[in-house]
């Protein structure tokens, strides 16, 4: 089960194109089904809070809730991480707006802006507004302070549910890069044997998870990802 909630999950945080859910959201359309059937329960019967309860035991540790207003979030970073890649999609917008947009209380947004400045990420810079001054956050750098390989394998650790393997199109949509900059990644790992890359049975598959799984340079469709000890 925890396998199959994850996999709805991913998808959920794939298509939205952001590492939070409400949790309201988890009860609507074709998501509420496959989680009614993946827990054998009614999911729209059950509160947010009853349902958190519910999936909690089942997710790794790096998937957190917090609360903000009444409303119940599952994250499955860190909110300075959340904060950050925020900032580089919509560098134009400023530091007030930001926090009124994501999903965390005022203290939870104070300390990670604060963590993030200590750390050297970003910068506040202040700006004129009609009616006094406002603060604009500013990536220092428009790279992950991470590399690449760091940041896969905590991903793919994040992923690892205590199997041997992850399944590529799940990797892909947790990092959630470019597919110019996951596919060159991981065929850099492939080639110098830090990772395998397996086929497996395509028709366990839908057509959106074959997409994001990985074409190999003979084309051919590599579905599990190993990293080698």
């Amino acid at each position: 089960m925890p396998s199959q909630l994850l996999d709805i999950l991913s998808y959920v945080f794939y298509k939205k194109n952001q590492d939070y859910i409400n949790l309201s959201e988890l009860k609507i359309g074709k998501t509420a089904i496959q989680l009614s059937d993946t827990l054998k329960i009614n999911i729209k019967n059950h509160s947010n809070g009853e349902l958190m309860n519910i999936i909690k035991p089942m997710l790794p540790s790096n998937y957190i809730f917090g609360k903000k207003g009444r409303s119940i979030y599952l994250f499955r970073k860190p909110p300075q991480d959340i904060i950050y890649d925020y900032t580089l999609k919509h560098s134009t917008l400023t530091l007030n707006r930001i926090a009124s947009i994501l999903p965390f209380t005022k203290e939870e947004f104070t300390l990670s802006v604060n963590t993030l400045i200590q750390n050297g990420q970003i910068k506040i810079s202040i700006i004129s507004q009609s009616k006094g001054f406002g603060c604009k956050i500013i990536p220092i750098s428009y790279k992950k302070l991470t590399d690449e390989k760091e940041e896969l394998k905590k991903a793919y650790d994040s992923l690892l549910k205590g199997k041997s393997y992850v399944k590529i199109f799940e990797l892909r949509r947790y990092v959630n890069w470019s597919k110019e900059q996951f596919d060159s990644t991981i065929q850099k790992l492939w080639d110098d044997k830090v990772i395998e890359l397996q086929e497996s049975n395509p028709a366990l598959l839908n057509d959106d998870e074959k997409k994001d799984s990985y074409r190999d340079k003979n084309n051919g469709l590599r579905i599990l990802l190993i990293w080698r000890k």
